[in-house]
């Protein structure tokens, strides 16, 4: 059924309120720089150098993919000198020994991550990080009333009432970058939440949709490893193959567009 009409106040997203406007290049930084978001934002960064400038850069420990990938944004225009933060301790060791990551090198764990987070002449977050990680670093940047672009679904699965509160005393901004929610945003743009009766999410059903649940004993991890659709982390495709994962959006769902649970459903879709 649709919501009451004042419900609009405790949703992350209103899809009827205008961003503000902020300055070009739009200065921003990256947490989970390696993985598939963090991969596309570099990609717009390096196709856009003009209007994106990377002031940092945050991975748990691929030290590797972040040194080439910064080369690049500085070959292109598209960042500086970003301060770096790797959250794994062996990693930063190695971060440590890189000249072009060396310079701006934050203290490795959760001190680096809350640091990068809070950077000080940043417009806009982007996180991408995956688990529970991100949820400080979700609240550090909207205490500092930025936007956030939130592909880390775990901020709102962990401490959804605690976003929601931060954002509304700082008078930030919360965007969802993330591929489902995403498409409900643009689905929704324009329309009051109000509006809504439900909403859809789709699943692929991962890789044993079709198998008997008598079988599941018998999978391995490769197995469970070889989702038939997309190529992501371990994490979030083992999430996805035990269904968890849409389980995890539908709470993210609830916190982004204060939809009811009850108007929250899933459909298999094995195409996506």
């Amino acid at each position: 059924m649709p919501q009451n009409s004042d419900s609009t106040t405790s949703a992350l997203y209103d899809p009827t309120r205008s961003l503000r406007r902020l300055p070009e290049p739009l200065r921003v930084v990256l947490l989970g720089a390696t993985g598939s978001i963090g991969g596309q934002t570099i990609d717009i960064a390096l196709r856009f150098p003009d209007r994106i400038r990377i002031v940092g850069l945050a991975v748990h420990s691929d030290v590797k993919s972040l040194s080439e990938n910064l080369s690049r944004l500085i070959a292109a225009g598209a960042a500086d000198q970003p301060v770096i933060a790797v959250y794994d301790e062996i990693s930063h060791s190695i971060a440590a020994k890189d000249r072009l990551l060396q310079r701006n090198l934050l203290p490795s764990g959760a001190a680096g991550l809350r640091d990068v987070a809070g950077h000080p002449d940043c417009d806009c977050v982007v996180n991408a990080l995956v688990g529970a990680a991100g949820l400080e670093p979700t609240l550090i940047a909207a205490g500092r009333g930025r936007r956030i672009a939130l592909a880390n679904k775990e901020s709102l699965v962990v401490g959804g009432l605690l976003v929601r509160e931060a954002v509304a005393a700082a008078g930030a901004e919360v965007v969802p970058v993330d591929s489902e929610h995403s498409a409900i945003a643009q689905c929704l743009f324009g329309r009051k939440l109000s509006e809504v009766e439900s909403l859809i999410l789709t699943a692929s059903g991962g890789p044993f949709r079709e198998l008997p649940a008598s079988s599941l004993r018998r999978v391995t991890r490769d197995e469970v490893l070889k989702h038939p659709t997309w190529r992501m982390g371990p994490k979030i495709t083992v999430d996805s193959a035990t269904m968890v994962n849409k389980g995890l959006e539908i709470i993210e769902d609830h916190s982004l567009f204060d939809v009811p649970y009850e108007a929250i459903d899933v459909v298999i879709h094995p195409a996506s």
